[in-house]
């Protein structure tokens, strides 16, 4: 299919080589976080050199014109890291190299290699003029004169294998369109609103501090633990509970050609959630007649028998339609739903704004708003305070939310939980279901650069190199850190994960032994300096595991280094 077509995505965290992700006309939504880049800088090819190499303040880019013929510096939303052309070559052809990002997120390590030039790919454009959104260009890497281009042809794209479809600079042309996500500038004039892509908690706003959050049994990071639906309950939004990184959710708004466009009352958008990947959604199903059994404990809508049961549950990308995880912002009790009044062309109206607005949130398809109720089954497995989530008809003044937005440090820790989880978990599975599968290559070499970025992640601050109080700021940011990966099971999953690759440890090739290695580092990272990961951990039974295999030579390096 010659007009098959993929988003230009990266992790960027535990790789940092680019890819394509998904096919735009799946109907399995995106994550527009991935795929998203901002327009650093835009300059002839004459200036770049005499100014764009240089080491220069930030300039006021927003409000730039593209123009075709101009070399363009793109920064990773993500990340915050810049495109850049790596050195590396890929296996399948050793005349392209590898698209990536730079080591630092500031512009000291900028060079040729990070600047691309745009070529109109249309005989309907020209060099000089105005580059339009939508507008098909060639990219081309200034310092290797390499088009931007991907690794398969297009009748070949799978969108489930990002092994395959990677990202090159090669002699290969390849067409790539620009499509805006949001305005800089209006973005600027519209401070304190809610923007698609934006991290938040909907705080309740008669509970306190109670916020819309996944219980902590649906976050289980043990191995084995049961891979049931989550349940959505409401939390206490703190870091003391555990339920910090649980009540973040991320907004992707619908049916609007900016994606991180202003959100007004009645536009739609789903809510992904940030520590599952999940998506916030109702699933509706028969409702089973009342005179018959006594009512179940999920989560119901007052009504007769013969009725609908709406049900509030996380759903997977793949059942997460329009129809199901479609929620709209209302500023009153009639349900505003329509979102005719909202422009799919333009950024929308900023209306709802963090920390004042009073809304409900009300499910698109039915109308119906999402409350709360007591669970009595909560206060028996002494989960105080939780409360179930339920949709109903008829609001209640209860209902209110309140949007506030989320700090840096927890959503990135959210995300990057979330992906190392996903990676830990799949080697895991497919090594103790099928043996052979741990010598995957590609396998191997994900889950050896995620341990490797998270054992960086956790690095201790070199006080030889910094200020007293830069040392003391970093060293409380570490320790956040690890409190929130122990609360979130990470520390688990990691004993668990070394568990299972000790058993298969001495069977396989050097690259299962290093990755052995790296999960003891991992888990002397989390711990170290923290006491109550070090509690945690002494009084786990994992620690007669590892004096037991203190005599085996294959663990003796891991060992040592955790003991170290």
């Amino acid at each position: 299919d010659a007009m098959t077509r993929g988003y230009l995505a990266a992790e960027g965290f535990g790789s940092q080589v680019c890819h394509l992700q998904l096919d735009p006309r799946s109907k399995e939504p995106y994550d527009l976080w991935k795929c998203t880049f901002q327009l650093e800088d835009a300059l002839s090819v004459h200036a770049m050199y005499t100014q764009g190499l240089k080491s220069r303040d930030k300039k006021q880019g927003s409000r730039k014109i593209l123009i075709y013929g101009h070399a363009v510096l793109l920064r990773h939303i993500s990340t915050k890291k810049l495109l850049r052309c790596l050195p590396t070559s890929p296996s399948t052809d050793k005349l392209a190299y590898n698209i990536g990002f730079t080591d630092q997120p500031d512009k000291s390590s900028v060079d040729e290699s990070c600047w691309f030039q745009v070529h109109p790919a249309s005989k309907q454009r020209s060099e000089g003029e105005k580059v339009r959104a939508g507008d098909d260009v060639f990219l081309v890497n200034i310092a290797n004169e390499r088009f931007l281009s991907s690794s398969f042809p297009a009748a070949e794209f799978d969108p489930a294998s990002a092994a395959k479809n990677t990202v090159l600079a090669s002699f290969v042309q390849c067409m790539w369109a620009l499509h805006i996500v949001c305005s800089g500038s209006a973005k600027e004039e519209a401070i304190g609103y809610v923007n698609g892509g934006d991290t938040v908690r909907l705080l309740h706003r008669h509970r306190g501090e109670d916020c819309l959050a996944v219980t902590a049994r649906s976050c289980d990071r043990s191995i084995r633990a049961d891979r049931t639906t989550p349940d959505v309950c409401y939390e206490p939004g703190d870091q003391e509970s555990g339920s910090l990184l649980r009540s973040l959710w991320r907004v992707e708004l619908l049916k609007m050609r900016f994606g991180w466009g202003f959100t007004s009352w009645g536009q739609w958008f789903r809510l992904r959630h940030v520590a599952t990947g999940k998506f916030l959604g109702v699933k509706v199903t028969s409702r089973i007649s009342v005179a018959s059994t006594t009512p179940p404990s999920s989560l119901v809508t007052e009504g007769r028998s013969n009725r609908e049961r709406h049900t509030v549950a996380l759903l997977d990308p793949s059942e997460a339609t329009m129809d199901a995880s479609a929620f709209c912002f209302s500023n009153s009790q009639n349900g505003h739903v329509s979102g005719s009044d909202v422009k799919e062309d333009s950024m929308g109206t900023p209306q709802v704004k963090f920390g004042d607005s009073e809304v409900y949130l009300v499910h698109c398809l039915s109308g119906r708003f999402v409350g709360s109720i007591v669970s009595e089954r909560g206060r028996h497995r002494n989960l105080q305070g939780l409360k179930k989530v339920l949709m109903q008809e008829e609001p209640h003044k209860s209902f209110v939310f309140t949007v506030t937005r989320a700090a840096e440090e927890p959503a990135k820790a959210a995300a990057i939980i979330q992906l190392s989880e996903d990676i830990m978990r799949s080697y895991v599975h497919k090594m103790v279901l099928k043996t052979s599968d741990c010598s995957s290559p590609y396998l191997q070499d994900k889950l050896l650069c995620i341990l490797s970025d998270l054992i960086h992640y956790f690095r201790m601050p070199q006080p030889q190199f910094l200020s007293h109080d830069e040392y003391q700021q970093q060293l409380c940011v570490l320790t956040e850190r690890q409190h929130l990966f122990q609360k979130q099971g990470m520390l688990v999953l990691t004993l668990a994960v070394i568990e299972e690759t000790g058993k298969i440890c001495r069977l396989c090739n050097e690259t299962t032994q290093s990755i052995h290695h790296k999960l003891y580092a991992l888990l002397a990272a989390m711990i170290r300096r923290n006491h109550n990961n070090c509690r945690e951990f002494a009084t786990c039974e994992w620690l007669t595991v590892f004096i037991k295999q203190l005599s085996m030579p294959t663990f003796t390096h891991g060992n040592a280094t955790l003991h170290h």
